[in-house]
C-alpha cells in the first residue's frame, strides 16, 4: 500500500508545471489572443517605435486593415537577411497585431518565419499597460498558487 501511495504521489508531482511555466503559459495564452482597443493608426505607430529600437525602420502607415506592411530587409553578416511584418487584424471588439519575423537567405529563399512573442507582449505593454499589468497580475497570483500547492505536497 505505501508503494501506490508513493507512486500517486511521485506521479502528481511529475504532471503538476512549474510556477513560472505557469506564469509563462497565462501570459501566452493572453498574448495569443488579445485584442487592442486601439485604433490602428496608434497601434501601428507603437509598433513602429518598438521595431526602429530593433533597427527595423517601418515604412509611414498604418497598413490597410487585414493587410501587412513590412521592413525594410536588414542583411546579416552571411548575406541572410531579416524582415518583420506587421499585420492588423480586425475583430468584433477591435484589432489583433501579430509581429512576424522573416528570414531569407544570400538567394532570397526565406528560412524561416514566425510570430515573434516576446515583441508582440512588448506591445501590448506598451499600447495598453493597464490590461498588460492585469495580465501579469494574474499570472503571478496562478503561479503563486502552484507554488502554494507544492509547497504542501507531502514528503517522502
Amino acid at each position: 500500500m505505501r508503494s501506490l501511495v508513493c507512486l500517486t504521489v511521485l506521479l502528481a508531482s511529475a504532471c503538476e508545471t512549474s510556477p513560472s511555466a505557469v506564469r509563462h503559459q497565462h501570459i501566452e495564452a493572453e498574448r495569443e489572443t488579445f485584442v487592442y482597443t486601439d485604433p490602428p493608426d496608434r497601434l501601428y505607430a507603437f509598433a513602429s517605435e518598438l521595431l526602429a529600437e530593433k533597427g527595423f525602420e517601418m515604412p509611414p502607415g498604418p497598413p490597410a486593415l487585414n493587410r501587412s506592411i513590412s521592413s525594410a530587409h536588414q542583411k546579416k553578416g552571411d548575406g541572410a537577411t531579416q524582415r518583420f511584418v506587421v499585420r492588423l487584424i480586425p475583430t468584433a471588439g477591435g484589432h489583433l497585431v501579430h509581429i512576424i519575423g522573416i528570414s531569407a537567405d544570400k538567394n532570397g529563399e526565406v528560412y524561416f518565419r514566425s510570430r515573434w512573442d516576446e515583441l508582440e507582449w512588448e506591445l501590448i505593454q506598451r499600447a495598453e499597460p493597464y490590461r498588460a499589468t492585469e495580465i501579469s497580475r494574474t499570472a503571478r497570483r496562478k503561479a503563486d498558487d502552484v507554488h502554494r500547492r507544492q509547497r504542501r505536497r507531502p514528503r517522502l
